[in-house]
């Protein structure tokens, strides 16, 4: 834009002065959001002058756990221990419904109320009845053992008490029923073999195995037909194994080439192995085999045959080849109840008696329903998403694919979307029972036989005959589930219904019909494929072949964004060609419409006409507004206003402006009509002086049906259904919350940041943060709606697998870097015979010239020499791709290297796209092209591989793969990208771009619920602003300027970030470009003006410096140990409900909600008797009753509750310890540890108790019989073949030793032994452990002399458990003699209790009496947290122990960790003193002198401290 200077009127400076408005004036909130942190600055913005009004820092624990940098859940390792408790608690299960059974038939001397006692004690008080103890014992003399037992039961009719024993050792055992997977690379033929084999059992001829065979292996990513040798590149061990399996299946067709039984025999044969099985199925298979061989019938038989002569614990079984098989045997053998054989559904066949011990013994708990972790659809938020498997999802999901297809020729090369009748040419292609393909398959049928094909921006794309928009290699989702069913039931699948009889829940027999939705549904629950085999012959009436089929019918377990009832208003638009962003306009218009309206087709077709006309007009209407408000905006820039001497110019302008919006739509030949129609409209903005504002989509849908329109017609009577509108971009809505102030007055906060979106615990854990810390500022007034917040979230806040592929990426660099230092050296000494040591240019330089290939790009392509880059003047330096004064990117994608003279001289300011030489240019950096094409293809072969993993953590590994290569390939075509631009991308400011992940998008989603302008800035800006203003200290080595890494020893260096941020705005990123500007024009001196000149204020950084010390740093430590479960109870998962209803707020009952139904549907219905109503934000909901058997509506039940009585966190150490009598002092107690020889230590050898044990150890070592790995975290291993022998010659070998635990010295008193195995001796009696974490430390005062009692988590549970609180509230201590009752120690009231976590303020107690902490003037150096709580023990010389309580702190803005802080060589110990700065503090309750957090005072989340 023009300076208008010259052509200014009196009347526009009247109009510049009557429109000066203070724009310029606002208040900007910083934020730096960090994975445990958020530094925060709110600054004040007049003009150009910048003023701090407040900052602060906000320091909380990850929201995962991260140990030598393996990542897991805070949750993980309780969850795995919860998970034990359960099997243990299952297994006693079984054990009390196996007993109850055999005691009530006789089977056992137990009565049934012993059995019930037994589970009424919580299976504490195991039944004690001599007679039962005498049962459950084995007699060898006698020959009394359940092997025996078994084997006779099996063979020949045995007394109930000998039977019952039997069978109650077949429920103690019973074997694998579970489907996992052998976790090592073996796992995956476990995994795939199968399911080949189900493919190769369905093909018909060799051609299609091979077909078969190569589309399976194609989807699990190890095939890519691009390499040598068809398989994809660097196949991990798993993958290997696959392609071995691929070849080997090969070769099979290929020996048998016209024998297709025969092919398919020894495919079949081959997929089976025993060494394909895994190390379980194998193991049971070797189980099975030697069964055979002994010709033994049960494995009762043939492990009684074993029975004292070899080992039979740990060895695989299966419960249904070996022990439901025994079962079958016994009871047939012994007349219990009856089997028919030829049933396969076990409730159908055992009756009797045989079906009361199946279902003890072999009941199968079904896995817990996973669907309230099922996310809610983005457009009906009460709507649980739909399953991907759904047939309907399915077709919705290939209609909105098809949609986008565009398909050009040769000749004209205009893309265009595909007729109607080419989209139903390709529906068949989705229809196959794999689950992907390549597009290529699609663009075989749309174009002729032989012609050729490609993607439209390929580099060859002038060499085919027909163009796409998607390449030949893009995965193309089919729709499995609609091909099985179509091939099972015909072509008429989705219409078809099959009727047949059943019996309802009554016993009546009843008339039923289904659709394909209701056979998926069937698919959807069934967990047994004997029972959807039975229903598919029975009810459905299919044959065996399809009978089958449709029982191996698998569903993928991932779901849809969209609940099914939005893809059904979704799905009819789509099939009629609407592409899935207009097609979500039109799908809930129904809902909006006033019903008699919509009712008149005339009336439906006219708003469904003029809806997509506004569609299809929305990007084009809003593109000429757009080209309006870029003129206001570049006159507000400038300070130009409107005159009517200027509308010349301004015509002008806007024609100029004109020009690519008109090439863009290929109407250049409008242009004139298009300006005559838009310069009106610009004048009238000009003299507002306001940008005209564009509405989105969804608003100028609603303005046409609430009366917006030609007609001026209303639509929509009822705005409360005006809020129905389906928009494509919606996510969900953040509400804002009222709370009130000590006054009443009430306050609009931010709400809840929790979304069914994000699962992400780091991530939401910020969140959550943010928001206590945002609405702190809020209440204090700080900030309001109209505050700008400028923010910069961490890129560690993306998922875990995401994180850690962005540091693979990152040690690759870092090591590569550490390679070129390597290189320069030798490579400059050996070409420039001089030695030098690289700096970091010099690396960066290093690196893009071997990016380049080691040769100019921009002038003549000639080989560039070391020499010419590397040194204190190299000819050749850095340069912008895309210059900075235009783009504002100083990003390593954006720099190459060429030579100054080139640069400064013909460069300069111009894109690539300008310079005359282009065309000689993009040769040179072709290859930068073709790395980042075999990236992505690389990339998509990941995406496939990745189904292929076997376990989560191959999966981990892949996925990680996956961003690792994004990160490579994105480097390369960034760097390519920015050649081929004809101008900086539209609005593109690099420093702007926020990350596009979804922890941002929803951040800021959250905060644009509250706050109107939120602005993203990058990490690599701030670092820029930060080196610039002086922030980060700098040094000068060989004439140059470099910069010392950013000091990250304190938390205040969030704030000093956040203040930072907040002072980046848009004329700071000017005065940057600027100064780039004069850079690159040689202009230095001028350069280093502007920059300086650019600092928020004078003395920036020196201010920054000082205010370091004002800086509060607020933590959050969360108290969760004492927070308790609270769950529904539930017997074998079910719910268990009270007999009395579930009342609401008001004391009306709450039925159950059945189908939702329209305000079409309720009309054939009566309210209060067929349906109810309820109301949800202003909006009226219908919903059926649900009734019982008797006609009676089902109402909640009031559900039966479990309240928690312990504790959250580890009671004790795992660990656990035996008590022995020292052999050397009898009086002496010594605590032991068992372990095996694989996991000892060199050092554990001494401390083996028994002596003889520890020289044959010592003599297995010595012979290298048993070596010990020197590396703590890989296990001892024995010799091939070898063992640790106590006594060879009798077969007894050392596998476990008892060591002396010499740390343990006041074990934890963890239980007693259970009385079956209670030993004589007292101290055996008890197992024992270390105690794990202290929960607090209570001190006790009485005149003025304190005393402490440390609670750890073990007796906190104690103390809960018995009602007695968290802690003593006195303590019994002998005082001259006698015992005395100690109080607790009272500050403001208040226990003094202290708890890690809990912040503190000192005072010196020699020379400070402060009553409260107002009274203390200067908080500098007097603040502390709680890091750790102890017992120190002082032994006397008299041997009189003394126990102090020891504390330890840590300074509040401390950030290094301990290794680091011990580098200062301070001494921790010892009271408090004014003037002393220790980053750690250690001192015992009597010196302890503060006041406490939570106790006198409270700390805001802003980090301000409050007089409780």
């Amino acid at each position: 834009m023009r300076k208008t200077v010259k052509w200014v009127t009196i009347f526009s400076v009247i109009l510049k002065n009557s429109y000066k408005i203070q724009i310029d004036m606002a208040k900007i909130l910083g934020l730096d959001l960090g994975t445990n942190s958020i530094g925060w600055a709110i600054v004040d913005k007049d003009g150009t002058d910048f003023s701090l009004i407040d900052k602060g820092v906000r320091i909380f624990s990850e929201g995962v756990k991260s140990e030598k940098g393996i990542e897991s859940s805070r949750a993980a390792e309780r969850t795995a221990f919860r998970s034990a408790r359960k099997i243990k608690f299952r297994r006693k299960l079984r054990k009390y419904a196996t007993l109850k059974v055999l005691s009530i038939n006789g089977m056992c001397p137990l009565s049934v109320e012993e059995v019930e006692e037994w589970k009424k004690s919580g299976f504490k008080k195991y039944p004690l009845n001599p007679e039962f103890l005498k049962w459950l014992r084995t007699d060898e003399d006698e020959n009394i053992n359940p092997y025996a037992f078994r084997d006779r039961a099996s063979k020949q009719k045995v007394s109930l008490f000998e039977l019952g024993r039997a069978l109650y050792h077949i429920a103690q055992r019973r074997g694998f029923l579970s489907n996992r997977l052998d976790q090592s690379a073996e796992g995956i033929l476990e995994e795939h073999c199968p399911q080949i084999n189900s493919l190769i059992e369905d093909s018909n001829s060799n051609t299609e195995i091979l077909i078969e065979l190569k589309d399976y292996f194609f989807n699990v990513g190890i095939l890519d037909e691009t390499n040598k040798g068809c398989f994809k590149k660097e196949l991990d061990e798993g993958e290997a194994k696959l392609k071995t399996l691929y070849n080997a299946l090969l070769g099979i067709v290929k020996r048998n080439e016209n024998k297709f039984i025969a092919a398919k025999e020894e495919i079949i044969a081959r997929l089976n192995r025993k060494e394909d099985l895994g190390k379980v199925k194998g193991k049971i298979k070797d189980v099975s085999q030697a069964m055979i061989d002994g010709n033994f019938k049960t494995l009762g038989q043939y492990f009684f045959s074993l029975y004292n002569k070899s080992k039979i614990r740990n060895q695989y079984t299966s419960r249904e080849e070996h022990y439901l098989e025994e079962f079958n045997i016994i009871c047939q053998k012994q007349g219990i109840g009856e089997i028919i054989a030829d049933e396969l559904l076990p409730e159908k066949k055992y009756i009797g008696l045989a079906k009361d011990l199946y279902k003890a013994i072999f009941f199968q708990r079904p896995l817990k329903s996973q669907k309230g972790l099922i996310g809610k659809c983005s457009f009906e938020k009460s709507k649980t998403r739909c399953a991907i498997s759904h047939p309907d999802f399915e077709e919705y999901r290939m209609w909105t694919y098809l949609n986008t297809i565009k398909i050009a020729t040769q000749s004209d090369k205009i893309l265009r979307f595909l007729s109607q009748e080419e989209k139903q040419s390709l529906i068949s292609k989705f229809l196959r029972k794999k689950d992907n393909f390549n597009f290529e398959d699609l663009a075989k049928e749309l174009i002729p036989k032989g012609a050729t094909s490609g993607f439209y921006k390929s580099s060859k794309a002038n060499e085919v005959n027909y163009l796409f928009n998607y390449k030949p290699y893009d995965t193309v989702t089919a729709s499995p589930v609609s091909a099985s069913l179509k091939n099972i039931f015909g072509e008429d699948w989705k219409t078809k219904t099959i009727s047949y009889k059943t019996k309802n829940s009554k016993g009546i027999e009843v008339n039923r019909t289904v659709d394909y939705k209701d056979l998926w549904h069937l698919l959807s629950v069934s967990t047994s494929d004997i029972y959807l085999f039975q229903y598919a012959k029975d009810k459905l009436r299919l044959d065996d072949k399809d009978a089958k089929a449709f029982s191996k019918i698998r569903l993928k377990k991932d779901f849809a964004s969209l609940s099914l009832n939005s893809i059904t208003k979704i799905l009819p638009y789509v099939r009629e060609g609407l592409l899935y962003s207009h097609a979500v306009f039109m799908a809930n218009i129904e809902s909006i419409v006033d019903e008699s309206i919509w009712n008149d087709s005339n009336q439906r077709k006219f708003i469904q006409d003029k809806i997509a006309e506004i569609i299809e007009n929305h990007a084009f209407e809003n593109g000429k507004l757009e080209a309006i408000n870029s003129l206001i905006k570049e006159c507000k820039t400038v300070g130009a206003f409107y005159s009517k001497e200027a509308e010349s110019i301004y015509k002008s302008d806007l024609d100029k402006k004109l020009i690519p919006f008109v090439k863009f739509h290929k109407i250049e030949s409008d242009k004139e009509a298009i300006l005559s129609e838009l310069f009106p409209v610009l004048t009238e903005q000009l003299k507002k002086y306001e940008y005209i504002k564009i509405n989105r989509l969804d608003e100028k849908v609603l303005d046409f049906i609430k009366g917006k329109n030609d007609d001026g017609e209303i639509f929509c009577t009822n705005e409360k259904r005006i809020n129905k509108l389906y928009h494509p971009s919606d996510i969900e809505v953040f509400k804002k919350k009222i709370i009130k102030d000590e006054f009443g007055n009430e306050k609009v906060v931010l709400g809840s940041p929790l979304t069914s979106t994000i699962k992400n615990p780091m991530a939401m854990r910020a969140l959550h943060q943010l928001r206590k810390v945002l609405n702190t500022l809020i209440f204090e007034g700080q900030v309001d709606e109209k505050t700008i917040i400028h923010i910069e979230m961490a890129r560690e806040l993306n998922d875990a697998n995401k994180r850690k592929g962005i540091q693979d990426y990152q040690n690759e660099n870092k090591k590569n870097r550490e390679e070129y230092a390597k290189d320069i050296r030798k490579l400059y000494f050996d070409e420039c015979k001089k030695e030098i040591e690289p700096t970091e240019d010099d690396l960066l330089r290093y690196q893009l010239w071997l990016e380049q290939n080691r040769q100019e790009i921009y002038e003549d392509g000639r080989n560039i020499s070391i020499c010419d880059i590397i040194g204190t003047d190299p000819k050749y330096d850095f340069e912008h791709t895309v210059p900075r004064s235009r783009s504002q990117d100083n990003s390593q994608m954006n720099k190459t290297l060429c030579s100054k003279k080139f640069n400064r001289d013909i460069k300069g300011n111009k894109m690539p796209f300008e310079l005359s030489n282009y065309h000689e240019i993009l040769p040179r950096i072709a290859h930068w092209k073709e790395e980042s094409d075999n990236l992505t293809r690389e990339i998509e072969i990941t995406s496939r591989s990745i189904k292929a993993a076997v376990t989560k953590e191959l999966k981990d590994k892949k996925i990680r793969r996956r961003h690792y290569l994004t990160l490579k390939r994105d480097y390369l075509k960034g760097k390519y990208d920015r050649f081929i631009w004809e101008e900086p991308k539209v609005g593109f400011k690099n420093s702007q771009i926020p990350d596009t992940g979804i922890i941002t998008k929803y951040s800021q989603a959250y905060l644009k619920s509250y706050f109107k302008r939120v602005e993203s800035v990058k990490g690599g800006m701030v670092a820029e602003f930060r080196k610039i203003w002086g922030i980060q200290e700098s040094f000068q080595e060989n004439d140059k300027k470099y910069f010392h890494e950013k000091d990250r020893s304190k938390h205040t260096h969030h704030t000093i970030d956040a203040i930072t941020i907040a002072c980046m705005t848009k004329d700071k990123y000017d005065a940057l470009a600027n100064a780039w500007t004069q850079e690159d024009k040689g202009q230095l001196g001028e350069a280093r003006k502007l920059l300086v000149d650019s600092k928020p204020w004078k003395t920036f950084k020196e201010d920054l410096k000082k205010i370091e010390e004002e800086i509060l740093v607020s933590h959050y430590t969360p108290d969760n140990v004492k927070k308790q479960s609270k769950k529904i109870v539930r017997i074998r998962g079910k719910k268990q409900f009270r007999d009395e209803n579930l009342l609401d707020k008001r004391g009306n009952t709450i039925p159950i909600f059945g189908k939702s139904l329209n305000e079409v549907e309720i009309r054939s219905k009566v309210e209060g008797n067929d349906y109810f109503k309820i109301q949800k934000n202003n909006e009226s909901i219908y919903y059926e009753y649900l009734f019982d058997k008797s006609g009676n509506i089902i109402y909640k039940k009031v559900p039966i509750f479990k309240q928690g009585d312990t504790i959250r966190g580890s009671l004790h150490q795992d660990s656990i310890y035996g008590a022995i009598k020292n052999p050397l002092n009898t009086e002496e107690i010594r605590y032991v540890i068992r372990k095996d020889l694989e996991s000892i230590k060199a050092s554990d050898v001494e401390n083996i108790v028994d002596e003889m044990v520890k020289e044959k150890v010592k003599e297995a070592i010595a012979n290298k019989v048993l070596l010990i790995s020197s590396n703590p975290q890989q296990k001892n291993k024995l010799a091939e073949k070898q063992k640790v022998w106590m006594n060879q010659e009798k077969g007894i070998p050392i596998n476990k030793v008892r060591l002396y635990a010499n740390s343990v010295k006041n074990p934890l008193e963890i239980k007693e032994h259970s009385l079956l195995s209670k030993s004589r001796h007292e101290h055996k009696q008890k197992v024992y452990g270390q105690n794990d974490e202290n929960y607090c430390m209570a001190i006790y005062e009485l005149d003025g002399k304190k005393d402490f009692e440390l609670i750890n988590n073990f007796n906190l549970a104690k103390l809960i458990k018995q009602g007695q609180g968290n802690y003593p509230l006195s303590k019994e201590k002998e005082v001259k003699g006698k015992k005395t009752q100690i109080p607790i120690a009272k500050s403001n009231n208040c226990d003094v209790v202290l708890k890690r976590g809990q912040q503190v303020i000192f005072y010196d107690k020699e020379i400070e009496k402060p009553k409260d902490i107002t009274e203390i003037i200067d908080l500098k150096g007097r603040i502390y947290i709680i890091e750790g709580l102890s017992i120190q023990r002082i032994v006397r010389p008299s041997g009189k122990v003394d126990e102090y309580g020891s504390i330890m702190f840590r300074y509040f803005k401390e950030a290094r960790k301990a290794d680091d802080i011990k580098k200062d060589n301070f001494k921790p110990d010892g009271a408090f003193r004014l003037g002393e700065d220790k980053p750690i503090r250690k001192m015992n309750h009597n010196q302890f002198s503060a006041f406490v957090e939570g106790i006198d005072f409270k700390v805001l989340p802003s980090g301000k401290f409050v007089k409780k």
